[in-house]
């Protein structure tokens, strides 16, 4: 089944949620987890800022409320999956 298209805009907040792959669990304890989030957090927020409303962390996903003002979500997305995906990983 193809991708939706996504649509990019300005004026209304996103939700979005990624999960893990088979929806695994993380393999380390879930404040390491927290530490690594925050840190590819700032990073991506660094390179394409947004406004985040709220977030919330779980055992293996995530949920985000969050505004662009750029129209901008697909690269922060992309920057903040790879370094999550880095961090937790590797």
């Amino acid at each position: 089944m193809p991708r939706i298209n996504l649509i990019r805009q300005d004026q209304f907040p996103y939700h979005v949620t990624t999960r893990s792959n088979h929806k695994w669990w993380y393999q380390i304890p879930l404040e390491n987890v927290w530490i690594i989030w925050n840190k590819s957090l700032k990073n991506a927020y660094n390179k394409y800022p947004v406004i985040i409303n709220c977030y919330l962390l779980m055992n293996n996903h995530y949920h985000f409320l969050l505004k662009t003002p750029e129209s901008n979500i697909d690269k922060f997305m992309y920057e903040l999956n790879k370094n999550f995906s880095l961090l937790l990983y590797y």
